[in-house]
């Protein structure tokens, strides 16, 4: 993760990104309504359409203002999220769920990042 970026950085882009797709999709499956965006051919979108979203999204507002954000990706998106659940206490199994890890290894690993700040305060609850 580059870090340059912060939180309400990819906050600002995840809702660029967001803005831009709602505007262009507007088709659901009524099973998956809100969770599922779909492409011009009413396929799932995949990562390499969101990939090109968050390049829209980045180089729009890098065009626009005048501090320039850095690249935000939705894998740092994803990192942040589950970075930030994790941190906030959020039962592992629970994460592990949401994020789709098939390894709950994955999820501890990956991104449980404790530091001695952490230590001190769980030591003192």
């Amino acid at each position: 993760m580059d870090a340059t970026c912060t939180i309400q950085d990819s906050i600002h882009v995840f809702n660029l990104v967001h803005k831009y797709v709602s505007r262009i999709l507007g088709t659901y499956h009524d099973e998956y309504k809100g969770f599922l965006f779909l492409d011009k051919k009413d396929m799932p979108e995949v990562a390499l359409h969101w990939e090109k979203h968050f390049e829209w999204a980045l180089a729009k507002h890098n065009r626009i203002y005048k501090e320039q954000l850095p690249k935000i990706t939705p894998h740092v998106c994803r990192y942040t999220y589950c970075s930030n659940m994790a941190k906030s206490g959020m039962n592992p199994k629970t994460l592990q769920y949401l994020m789709g890890h098939s390894d709950i290894g994955v999820t501890l690993n990956t991104y449980m990042h404790l530091g001695a700040e952490d230590a001190k305060e769980e030591l003192g609850k």
